[in-house]
């Protein structure tokens, strides 16, 4: 039922084409608060006891997925190594499937990679191979990590640097344009609050509906580049991490709000393209 209220569930057994009366069973059911507005109500067959045909047929319920997707996000990395610290917990090292190293909260980690071999230093961790390395929680997939001399500055963002993000972190080179890049590699969810795309003081609303769109632009993404998803960029989508979260508390809850929610057009999930800001002019959808 959709309201509150005192209702009763009729259930009889059937056999072929005769419902056995006798073995009918009637339960009591009372609704505490009304249903949200995009619930479907499952509608049976009226006076279920004296029919001998019972409709079992129930209205769709909303798509959903078994658990929650990752996503890996692309960063271009302008120097020549990168040094990466945990904040909060252990890390481990590991490369090409195989476990290198635990590596403690709070330990620098140095990576570098001379065209040919990745090298990892870390205290009396050494990994030198051409396999690229990865650094993973050990026991928190919502654990930070900060690349401590990643320079990355937005603008109209103010003066922080928005180089600490949760998740996982690999060192890659790029297989086309053999550029260095950070990949973050982190729930889906994690990724949304994380996104840059808006105003902490937007409305509630507006937020929420971009939010929206980005979750499902990213989950639409998914295996979009050779070993990432998306650009941390505009180019797909400004993603500036844990920082982000605590500049825009209100984004980040927006995202817990809407977290999961995915655009769908005929039971199929579809791309909603949306803009952060225009000039004033509106444009077709093939532009945005």
């Amino acid at each position: 039922p959709k309201e509150v209220g005192n209702y009763q569930l009729g259930i009889a057994v059937k056999t072929g084409q005769q419902v056995l009366q006798d073995d009918s069973v009637i339960i009591d059911v009372h609704v505490t608060q009304n249903a949200p507005l995009n619930y479907k109500e499952v509608i049976f067959n009226s006076d279920q006891q004296q029919s001998d045909s019972i409709n079992t047929d129930i209205a769709p319920s909303s798509l959903w997925l078994s658990s929650e997707p990752r996503i890996r996000v692309g960063m271009e990395l302008p120097m020549d190594y990168v040094q990466f610290k945990s904040l909060d917990f252990d890390y481990r090292l590991v490369a090409d499937g195989r476990i290198i190293a635990d590596v403690p909260a709070g330990r620098l980690v140095v990576l570098s990679f001379d065209g040919i071999y990745y090298t990892v230093k870390a205290n009396d961790i050494e990994y030198i191979d051409i396999y690229p390395p990865r650094l993973e929680p050990t026991n928190d997939e919502h654990a930070i990590f900060e690349l401590i001399n990643f320079d990355r500055y937005v603008k109209w963002k103010g003066p922080d640097n928005f180089n600490k993000y949760r998740g996982a972190f690999e060192y890659r080179q790029g297989i086309v344009d053999k550029k260095m890049y950070a990949v973050n590699d982190l729930l889906l969810e994690d990724y949304v609050a994380g996104i840059g795309e808006t105003s902490n003081l937007a409305p509630k609303e507006y937020i929420r509906a971009l939010l929206t769109a980005a979750r499902t632009y990213a989950y639409k993404s998914l295996g979009k580049y050779p070993f990432f998803d998306v650009l941390g960029n505009t180019y797909d989508q400004l993603y500036l991490g844990y920082v982000s979260e605590v500049l825009m508390p209100q984004v980040a809850q927006s995202a817990r709000d809407t977290r999961g929610y995915l655009v769908t057009y005929d039971n199929q999930i579809v791309i909603t393209p949306y803009f952060a800001n225009s000039a004033g002019n509106t444009k077709t959808w093939k532009s945005v």
